[in-house]
């Protein structure tokens, strides 16, 4: 049970992030804020202007003040930004029910629809979670000779355990220095199997083996047994408890020591350290002699195809209370244990997918950056038919003190400042190439040379957009790395399932967790189907939720201008829409369309075209502006035909109970047609949603509020639901008047949003915006390398 943390550890700053992460800046919501101020300003302006107009009119002070106060209410009304969630509260619903993914941050939907780039996790998220243990490579003398080598792979623990007539005696007492005939043999056998055994961080819970994946699939290998009695012990499944080894110490595996170590004592009282971690770091604290001379060779080989390669160590310890760097010097090198770890069946189509829509994907694994390299080809994330450079640190070649080498071909090379592939002849055409890069180089470039040099932040910014495989990473380096690409503009996803993924999670703008550990507690989504394709039908949500966002945004503000302009036509003849007019149009109208015109599903298939963010922008605000227009000449228009009708009644400036007359009658009437009108030109479907029809219960609420809608054309005015209503009678001839206007209104309002005002619209950009830059820093680089020109 830990009862104290430091903030200032490793594990302290994870917390940390956890705790207080960075804001995520979203435009919508942004300008949202912004939206609702300006109509604040509208609704200003429409109350001094009513003001104005009813001291003219000689209104009583006190009605006066109302209509005044209801301007504000109309233009700016309390179910606006409820009205605005409605399509994230729906996407939420379908992730959890039909998807089985879990959100705790419902602000992040819609930024799911906004990804450009996405980083994954190797182990557990791109391949399966479980490794399996291909076999081990033991090391020998050469025969005839002291040259340490590898023997060949050993698929079964039996071939390791016996070898000839040895009892398992000899296998506690170590194996080195067998006798053969005249020729004494070495061979590491023992030591790796007891290392094996014992060099791990395994519990015994109810009989069952916790810990890590990897060391569990190990233990298992091995088919020896753990007592985790007075102690914790293990021994073959063929022997017995007394001839048991007995773990004293664990050092606890450090990220940016990349191994562990466990001191043992065996049955005859000696005692020994086993250490276990990644071969890069292993070869620098085992002994040279013991190194085999095809150490590189064989480490080289299984990495490109893939595997994970872990390395094992160990000595007799005279003395065991030494710091763990002692402990940790001088090994006896074992061998290396291989471990095969195959994609998740969903992996490929899920990246496949996502390459076809353009959205970017980053590996980002702790393992080491030639497995990492095989996976990312076999799963796509890189081209198999293009260079790949890996950077080596050299600090007697350049100022960076880095070379770029290519991955199977050393020859290629990169320009260590502009990253600019060198060409013997100029004229050959340049290749498309992807660059591979490990955590400690990451980091290096981002402390040391940056903080020396700020002419280094080009090459930052350059690697961040040519690298598409980060290895050797600590949970540190993930957080950062994700930081690093929001500087450049990126909108980042995160998909992991460890905790070492929790810091890159929680500062992600979108962060998925594949497991129900504590990756859960860090990211905004869990997923309780662990297979990357998840992140599709977040995207999918997404968008289709902040499409829906901008159709609600759009209603609600075209029903505020629909209502603006009516009540400001009645007030200028002294009179107002009744309040059960007004419930009528809020309650049996608003509301029901409102929310199901947002019960539109995501669109099958994601496309190439992100959906914008930004409310405020000509692209949103010109169409919207002049829908109005329409909507304010179409009012106009039966207004002004009305007040030619022989019955006309002429409005008496009055209270709300007397508002009966035929200007409020003609209006309440037409705009409750065009109410419903804006509702369908704004449920668009493809290509974010589902086609309109697929909407059934929204086609089932337009037709009923349309029926009601003409009902209420044959309401008497001498009955008590026409007083009720507060309606007059007009002729037959103005009814059809008022479905005809409707349905030109209908065209000219589904023909301008489809075609004539996003025309208009791009037309004003392009005019007024011809040579602007993307506002987006990774695009203006995109566009740079576009550029790339051979050195």
């Amino acid at each position: 049970m830990v009862l104290k943390i430091g903030f200032n550890t490793t594990k302290g700053s994870l917390i940390r992030s956890m705790l207080f992460p960075k804001p995520t800046g979203f435009k919508f919501y942004e300008d949202s804020f912004k939206y609702i101020g300006f109509m604040t300003f509208i609704a200003f302006i429409g109350f001094i202007y009513s003001t104005y107009n009813f001291i003219q009119l000689g209104i009583d002070k006190s009605i006066m003040v109302l209509r005044a106060l209801d301007i504000i209410t109309i233009v700016v009304p309390p179910a606006l930004p409820a009205t605005l969630t409605i399509g994230t509260t729906f996407a939420i619903n379908r992730l959890k029910n039909f998807h089985s993914i879990f959100c705790i941050a419902p602000t992040r939907v819609n930024i799911g629809g906004k990804l450009d780039v996405i980083c994954f996790d190797k182990t557990g998220t791109l391949t399966e979670d479980g490794l399996d243990v291909l076999g081990v490579h033991v090391t020998k003398n050469a025969h005839g000779r002291k040259q340490i080598i590898f023997e060949e792979l050993k698929n079964e623990v039996s071939e390791l355990r016996h070898r000839g007539d040895e009892s398992f005696s000899k296998l506690m007492n170590f194996g080195f220095g067998l006798t053969h005939g005249n020729e004494k043999t070495f061979n590491s056998s023992e030591e790796l199997v007891i290392g094996m055994a014992v060099c791990h961080s395994l519990r015994l819970i109810d009989d069952e083996l916790l810990g890590d994946p990897l060391d569990v699939k190990m233990f298992e290998y091995l088919n020896w047994k753990l007592e985790d009695h007075d102690g914790m012990k293990v021994y073959p499944g063929d022997s017995v408890l007394n001839e048991a080894i007995r773990i004293i110490k664990e050092y606890e595996f450090i990220s940016s020591l990349r191994r562990m170590s466990v001191m043992v004592e065996k049955a005859d009282g000696t005692k020994n350290i086993f250490t276990k971690g990644a071969p890069e770091v292993m070869i620098d604290i085992c002994r040279p002699e013991t190194i085999p001379l095809d150490y590189e060779e064989v480490l080289h080989e299984y990495t490109k195809r893939g595997y994970r390669v872990i390395a094992l160590g160990s000595k007799e310890l005279e003395e065991d209370d030494g710091s763990r760097d002692q402990m940790e010097k001088e090994l006896q090198f074992n061998g290396f244990i291989i471990f095969e770890n195959k994609l998740k069946e969903s992996t490929k189509p899920t990246l496949e997918e996502l390459n076809q829509a353009q959205i970017r994907t980053i590996m980002c694994t702790g393992d080491n950056v030639l497995t990492a390299i095989s996976v990312g080809i076999e799963s796509g994330i890189i081209s198999k038919d293009i260079d790949i450079y890996v950077p080596r640190y050299d600090p007697e070649d350049n100022d960076t003190n880095l070379v770029w080498e290519g991955y199977q071909d050393n020859q290629l090379k990169l320009d260590s400042y502009t990253l600019k592939p060198y060409f013997d002849n100029i004229r050959e055409e340049v290749k498309e190439y992807r660059i591979a890069i490990t955590g400690d180089i990451f980091k290096y470039i981002l402390i040391d040379l940056i903080q020396q040099d700020g002419r280094f932040e080009s090459l930052k910014e350059k690697i961040l957009m040519k690298c598409d495989i980060f290895a050797r990473m600590s949970p540190d380096e993930k957080h950062e790395l994700v930081e690093q690409l929001q500087k450049i503009d990126y909108t980042v996803g995160f998909v992991g399932d460890g905790a070492n993924d929790c810091g890159a999670l929680k500062a992600a703008d979108v962060g998925v967790s594949l497991s129900e550990a504590e990756a859960s507690v860090a990211a905004p989504f869990t997923s309780r189907i662990f297979e990357i394709k998840c992140i599709l039908d977040i995207i999918k949500e997404g968008r289709s939720s902040l499409v829906t966002s901008f159709s609600c945004f759009k209603y609600m503000s075209l029903y505020l201008a629909i209502q603006f302009i009516t009540v400001s036509i009645l007030y200028k003849r002294g009179t107002n829409l009744g309040d059960f007019q007004f419930l009528y149009i809020d309650l049996f109208l608003i509301l029901p369309l409102a929310i199901f015109m947002s019960w539109l599903k995501p669109f099958d298939k994601i496309i190439i075209k992100r959906p914008s963010a930004n409310l405020v922008s000509a692209k949103i605000l010109i169409p919207l502006v002049l829908q109005i227009i329409v909507i304010l000449v179409f009012q106009i228009i039966i207004w002004k035909l009305v007040q030619f009708q022989q019955w006309y009644i002429k409005p008496i400036p009055a209270g709300d109970d007397d508002v009966k007359s035929s200007d409020n009658t003609v209006l309440f009437l037409y705009t409750n047609f065009q109410y419903i009108l804006i509702a369908i030109v704004l449920s668009r479907g493809p290509p974010y949603r589902q086609p309109i029809y697929e909407n059934w219960p929204f086609l089932l609420n337009l037709i009923i509020t349309t029926l009601i809608s003409s009902l209420l054309f044959k309401i008497d005015e001498n009955l008590w639901l026409g007083d009720f209503m507060q309606l007059t009678n007009m002729s037959s001839t103005m009814y059809s008047t008022i479905i005809v206007l409707s349905l030109i209104n209908l065209v000219v309002m589904i023909k301008g949003e489809e075609s004539w005002f996003t025309q208009i619209a791009a037309y004003y950009k392009s005019l007024l915006h011809r040579r602007r830059q993307s506002k987006k820093r990774f695009k203006n680089l995109l566009i740079d390398f576009e550029k790339l020109e051979v050195v």
